[in-house]
């Protein structure tokens, strides 16, 4: 099996890119998921949270019926290994414990990537060009919207409310950056109220040479 790296600039707004963005709104150090308890809330764990898992299964399954019924629709002759494909696919992997592991090809749905495994099902079965990237674009739609249901909404329902408890709203992230640019231009008066009181010197004027030389040598 061959691994590909594919650097993405979508992020999810995960606790730790909040806590970035906003330092002075949220707590420090490490912030759990508001689900689980058990993982930092981070875009690496958004996927990956046990809580999901169920849900992942139940839409991988639903959708591996969905996929193979628009192929069959489209198709003027069925391949006797189109049921068998598709079943076989690791997208549609739901072999796995309490949580979707970071290999599998969903987990790069979920994080807005396509991978080779679900591009494969269409190209192997749907030959014309325009109609693959038509029924590609109506699977993903669906598939991405429940997604977005199960994982990112839910999710997101909870982290507003723990928000709420913390008195963190809308307005105070809209406004931050303005707000505290402001107070950070203002001119500090620490040195005023805490400066250590000056010291007065008196400068000595020697009005002769404090040592002198006797036989070469200073004294």
């Amino acid at each position: 099996m061959i691994f590909v790296t594919i650097y993405c600039n979508f992020i999810y707004p995960s606790i730790d890119v909040q806590q970035r963005n906003y330092p002075r709104l949220y707590p420090l150090g490490n912030i759990p998921c508001i689900e689980c308890q058990n993982t930092q809330d981070s875009n690496a764990h958004i996927g990956t949270c046990t809580e999901h898992s169920d849900d992942i299964k139940l839409v991988l399954d639903a959708e591996k019926r969905r996929l193979i019924t628009i192929l069959i629709e489209n198709l003027d002759e069925i391949p006797p290994i189109l049921e068998s494909f598709v079943h076989n696919s690791p997208f549609f992997n739901i072999n796995f414990d309490d949580r979707i592991p970071i290999t599998h090809p969903v987990y790069l749905m979920i994080h807005n990537l396509v991978p080779c495994d679900l591009s494969l099902i269409f190209y192997n079965f749907i030959n014309n060009k325009k109609l693959r990237f038509s029924l590609f674009i109506q699977f993903i739609t669906v598939f991405m919207q429940q997604i977005d249901d199960i994982i990112w909404k839910k999710r997101n329902t909870k982290v507003k409310s723990w928000e709420r408890s913390l008195s963190i709203t809308k307005n105070k992230k809209r406004f931050y950056h303005r707000h505290h640019r402001k107070r950070n231009s203002e001119p500090s008066t620490d040195h005023l109220i805490d400066a250590p009181p000056l010291r007065s010197y008196t400068h000595r004027r020697f009005t002769i040479t404090p040592y002198f030389r006797e036989g070469g040598i200073l004294r």
